[in-house]
């Protein structure tokens, strides 16, 4: 099989893969909206697509299995990703009141971001995947829910300079987990 059936039996099948992903990651903003997801999921499907394939597919190639994430996986971060830049930005958001051509970008202009938030999101599974049950709902609490000190240490019976010590813990173990994985990385990769 040549070069180009190859890639275009990839590009099916990634097509097939990603539709319910981008639904998925559109459901909560949608709430917010009050928009229907399937409004903007062939949208974003399609960006993903550009992105995945940009600058000779440099986002695509940067999935290693041998990491121990899925495909599937790695494209759900990737959609993640580009729905968390869609809306992170006033100018991008495509459910906004008034709409402009200025949200409008070139494709693969992002990539170096996209693959860097990725090893962020390694790095970060990495560690969360070291901590017991305890350890992940107290970072769910101070860094995803971005509760207080106060607020999660009374949640976990626990007090406020408690948490605070463990949130400076796991902090400078992911210091060294990513001074430790960038000189893994080779230059120019991230």
């Amino acid at each position: 099989m040549g070069a180009r059936p190859r890639a275009d039996a990839l590009a099916r099948a990634l097509l097939e893969l990603l539709p319910p992903l981008a639904a998925r990651e559109l459901i909560p903003w949608s709430g917010h909206y009050r928009r229907s997801p399937a409004s903007l999921c062939e949208d974003v499907v399609q960006d993903v697509m550009l992105k995945l394939f940009a600058e000779r597919g440099r986002v695509l190639r940067a999935w290693d299995p041998d990491r121990g994430l899925t495909l599937r996986g790695f494209l759900r971060r990737v959609v993640r990703f580009h729905v968390l830049q869609l809306f992170r930005s006033s100018v991008k958001n495509p459910w906004r009141d008034r709409l402009t051509d200025d949200h409008l970008e070139v494709a693969g202009e992002d990539s170096d971001a996209i693959l860097h938030q990725l090893w962020l999101w390694e790095v970060r599974d990495l560690l969360l995947a070291e901590e017991s049950e305890h350890g992940r709902a107290l970072y769910m609490g101070l860094f995803v829910e971005h509760r207080s000190a106060e607020e999660v240490g009374e949640q976990h019976n626990m007090t406020r300079d408690a948490v605070y010590q463990w949130r400076s813990r796991f902090k400078r173990r992911a210091g060294r987990l990513l001074a430790d994985e960038q000189q893994a990385v080779p230059r120019g990769t991230t």
